[in-house]
This record gives C-alpha cells, sequence and structure tokens, in this order.
C-alpha cells in the first residue's frame, strides 16, 4: 500500500472514530472535499474555540454582535468555556434576518431579538432557555417542542399561523397577539399566569383549566364569549374591541382592573367584585350599571352607551317604557338629557313629542362616589323604533280579529 493510500485510510479510520464516539449531527451543507470525503464542521467535532465567522453566523448584524459582544480575546473567536457557558444573547433592533449560530450555545436561558427581520428561529440546541423576546419579527414558524424549560414567552406581532405550546408546561407568561392564529390549545399550560393575545382573528379561547391566570389581554379579536368562571386569581382582564354581548365575573372576586370598551354588552354586573379599581366600559349597549358596591373604584370611563328602544302610543302620547330595559329600583338614577321629552322616574315613562325623533339621551348615575377627572354618570343614546299598534298587553288579541282595532282604541286612550 503507497504512502497516499495510508494517509487517506488513517484519516477514514479516526473519521470514523470521532464519529462514532461522539454525538454529532451531520448536516446536508457539510463540504465534500476533493478527496471525496465528508467534512464535519470541525466546531462540531473538536472541542475548542468557534470562529467568528460566515459560516458559523451568516448573518452580518449578528456576526457583528457577537464579536462586539463575546470575543474577549479579540482574536475572532468565542472562547469554548464561554459558549458553554453563555445565558443569554440580546440582540434587539439590529436589523437582523438570522440568529444561526445559536446552536452553539447549549445553555441560553433567555434571548432577547426583538424588532428584527428574523424569518426563521432554531431553538432546538437550546434546552435550557426560559426567556424568549421575539416579537415584532417576519417569523412564520415557531418550534418549541426543544424548550420544557420556557417560562416567558413573547412572540407577537410576527406572521405565526399556529403554535404549539403543548411541550411547555413551566409556562408562566405567553404573549402571541397580532399573529394570523385563530385557535390556541393551552391545556397543557396550568402555570400559566399571564395571557396575551389580543389582535388575532380568534373565535374561541379554552381557559378554564387555568387557576392561576392573573392578567389576560384580549384585545380586537373575534371573541364572542370568555368563560372566566374557574379564573379565580384573576387581577387583570381586557377584552376591548371584541364582540362580547356578556360576561360572567361573579366569580372573580380579586379582579381590579377591568377593560371592556367596544364590546356589545347589554348587562354587566361587578356586585361581587369589591376589589375593582379601574373600570373602563365605554361604546357598548348598556342601559344601566350599578356600581353600588364597588367603593374602590378611582378611575372610570362609561360613557358613551347606546341602545335600542321601542315607542308605543297611549293616552294619544308616543311613550318608551325604561323599565323594559332599566330595574325598577334603578329609575330614579336616570335624568333625561332632551329637553323636549318628559320623565316619569317612578314608573320609567318616557313621554316623547312625536313620532318624527329618532332617539333621546340620558345620563344613568352609576355610583355616589365622586372623581376629580372621570365621570359618575353614565350617558345613554336611546334610539327609538315606533311601533304602531302592536305593543300593548293583550297576547291573545291579534292583528286579524274583528274586534282588534275597538280594544287597540280602547288601551291607547287609557279607557281601560
Amino acid at each position: 500500500m503507497n504512502n497516499v493510500m495510508k494517509i487517506k485510510t488513517i484519516s477514514m479510520l479516526t473519521l470514523s472514530c470521532l464519529l462514532a464516539c461522539t454525538n454529532l449531527n451531520v448536516y446536508a451543507e457539510d463540504v465534500i472535499n476533493n478527496s471525496g470525503y465528508q467534512n464535519v464542521d470541525a466546531q462540531q467535532v473538536a472541542e475548542g474555540d468557534i470562529d467568528i465567522n460566515e459560516t458559523n453566523f451568516p448573518d452580518p448584524n449578528f456576526r457583528e454582535y457577537m464579536k462586539d459582544e463575546w470575543d474577549i480575546d479579540n482574536d475572532n473567536k468565542i472562547n469554548k468555556s464561554l459558549a458553554d457557558n453563555l445565558s443569554y444573547i440580546s440582540v434587539s433592533n439590529r436589523e437582523i434576518k438570522s440568529l444561526k449560530g445559536i446552536e452553539f450555545f447549549p445553555n441560553l436561558q433567555q434571548i432577547l431579538c426583538d424588532s428584527n427581520q428574523i424569518e426563521y428561529l432554531d431553538l432546538s440546541m437550546n434546552p435550557n432557555l426560559d426567556f424568549l423576546y421575539c416579537r415584532d419579527n417576519r417569523i412564520r414558524s415557531l418550534d418549541l417542542s426543544h424548550n420544557p424549560k420556557l417560562a416567558t414567552l413573547y412572540c407577537s406581532n410576527n406572521e405565526l399561523t399556529e403554535l404549539d405550546l403543548s411541550h411547555n408546561p413551566e409556562l408562566l407568561v405567553a404573549s402571541f397577539g397580532g399573529n394570523q392564529i385563530t385557535s390556541i390549545d393551552l391545556t397543557k399550560c396550568k402555570k400559566l399566569q399571564e395571557l396575551g393575545c389580543s389582535e388575532m382573528n380568534i373565535t374561541e379561547l379554552n381557559i378554564s383549566g387555568l387557576t392561576d391566570l392573573q392578567k389576560i389581554s384580549l384585545y380586537d379579536t373575534a371573541l364572542t364569549h370568555l368563560d372566566v368562571s374557574s379564573n379565580t386569581n384573576l387581577v387583570h382582564l381586557s377584552i376591548g374591541l371584541s364582540k362580547l354581548s356578556n360576561i360572567d365575573l361573579s366569580h372573580n372576586l380579586k379582579l381590579k382592573e377591568l377593560f371592556l370598551d367596544e364590546n356589545q354588552l347589554n348587562t354587566l354586573y361587578l356586585g361581587n367584585n369589591t376589589e375593582l379599581t379601574n373600570l373602563t366600559c365605554y361604546t357598548n349597549h348598556l342601559p344601566y350599571l350599578d356600581l353600588s358596591n364597588n367603593t374602590k373604584l378611582n378611575i372610570l370611563y362609561t360613557s358613551p352607551q347606546d341602545i335600542s328602544v321601542e315607542s308605543y302610543k297611549r293616552n294619544g302620547k308616543w311613550i318608551v317604557d325604561l323599565s323594559n330595559y332599566i330595574p325598577q329600583e334603578y329609575l330614579s338614577r336616570v335624568s333625561i338629557e332632551s329637553k323636549e321629552c318628559n320623565y316619569n322616574p317612578v314608573s320609567g315613562i318616557v313621554e316623547l313629542p312625536n313620532n318624527e325623533i329618532n332617539s333621546f339621551d340620558y345620563t344613568f348615575k352609576c355610583i355616589d362616589k365622586k372623581f376629580e377627572y372621570d365621570e359618575q354618570e353614565m350617558y345613554v343614546e336611546a334610539n327609538i323604533s315606533f311601533v304602531d299598534g302592536t305593543k300593548f298587553p293583550f297576547t291573545d288579541v291579534f292583528l286579524k280579529d274583528w274586534f282588534y282595532n275597538s280594544v287597540k282604541y280602547v288601551y291607547d286612550n287609557g279607557l281601560m
């Protein structure tokens, strides 16, 4: 065997031994040399420092960060001991497109890479990661199955269409709003304390098993319903710009901050929420709001509201009966703002000047407490629809009956 063949044979045996004795991954991009041998990256095979070069860190801005922050000896290398113990990377707002190279740091615990142009993020070699702040990028997929210790996740405002959190049981904070996600499974995140999924077309959200939840932010969603009855530790709840028609908060006794503005609520009971300090619920369809029990309130925004009411003729006058919309015990809290209308606070009857007006305004006194800057009265616009001849209390008298007009005349003119 000539010398050349001996060298090739020895090299082949040496490489085979290295591959057999180490836990290595051979990648598709590994180079094939002129001799026909596959070269495994030296950084993956040998113990040693990590070269700060284009191969290991393809993105020039990320490469510059690594050199500026971690090239301790100023030799374009990262000390192997340092790499093994590196616990955080902070590269926010640096126009970075790729974080390839983070696989050299197996003990990374925190990554801050928000406000960049990253499309793909490989975290498979970072099993100790517990904090990830990657919001405001262009990330299309995010695999977190290799990060079981992850406790804090901020990945809002990316291009994600799905997010699997089933492998992250230690998650305490999850914020992933501003993506294209339409559904999310949180059943494995039993320790979750803060949840943010605003600005998404999400229609359903099951949080029934998340008893440690303290803060929920759900602005600008397609939610029509949310069950928070089991979230008894809830302190902050924001569900603005959504489509809620009702919500039961009777079990959330620790609730302090509540934001329900711009929904479709037509009723809201807060009698059990005595710890409430901050309430915002303007632009809904609330005819009244009793806050008598909420004496700790110091910030209150309730106006405007708009509701729909029916008007019908009685005793020759067009009226609206507010007792159909407001409980009897609260009618005295109503003050009619429209001067052309007369109001009886005992019966709740509003007399209209005619059937040509479209609406009237009133205020409802929610609470006796006075606020320095905020309101204690809720402003309501009542939009009127006029009912001709169908609004009287005889359910067994029908329009087709021959005596219908006679009964209607007697009732409308107060003769019975």
